[in-house]
């Protein structure tokens, strides 16, 4: 696998060796991305394919992790990694340590202390960073409303969303999105192409 020029700093990252099963895994997926943003003709990607894109990158970063571990104990386990892939596909319902057990019978404080050991953080508050990171690619790159991208990672109104945005950003939506959008405005080489 090679992940130039994303980590072009950093040779030992350039090209490493993956098993069989995470290629095919890895092929899958790029597949798949490729198959949804052929099939755009929109200049911003559909929804769905920037999170096939996310789904990716957090596999090619399990794959890093796994890379770096000392011994197979540090590795991720396939068990956990299917819980992260429900978790980052499943943000528009309501997710629990009760329901994770119920779906992948994995024991809820065994859950936990895998979210603190590769993680670095509690369920919940990786819950709360995957909801702000896909709430945040929304408002950068689709014009979804206030209440689509509420609905889309959970919440039941557009008031929640935007207490739970400012509680975690400091700010509110609609001024992060207007903040993104600022710059394309002042490219001149945005402004040849539009018009």
């Amino acid at each position: 696998m090679q992940l130039k020029p994303f980590l072009e700093k950093q040779a030992k990252y350039k090209c490493f060796t993956i098993n069989r099963n995470s290629a095919q895994t890895y092929e899958k997926r790029m597949l798949r991305l490729a198959a949804k943003l052929t099939q755009q003709a929109a200049p911003y990607w559909l929804y769905s394919a920037r999170s096939d894109l996310i789904i990716l990158l957090y596999f090619i970063e399990n794959l890093l992790f796994n890379y770096e571990a000392q011994n197979w104990e540090d590795m991720i386990p396939r068990e956990f990694t299917n819980v992260v892939e429900y978790i980052n596909t499943n943000l528009s319902k309501s997710i629990t340590l009760d329901d994770l057990y119920a779906k992948f019978y994995i024991n809820k404080t065994k859950l936990e202390l895998m979210f603190h050991r590769y993680y670095n953080m509690p369920f919940r508050q990786y819950i709360r960073n995957r909801r702000l990171e896909t709430a945040k690619d929304s408002l950068r790159f689709t014009d979804l409303s206030n209440t689509d991208i509420a609905y889309s990672i959970g919440f039941s109104s557009s008031q929640n969303f935007c207490k739970f945005f400012k509680s975690m950003t400091g700010t509110s939506p609609e001024v992060f999105r207007r903040a993104q959008l600022a710059p394309v405005r002042e490219d001149p080489r945005l402004k040849k192409t539009i018009g």
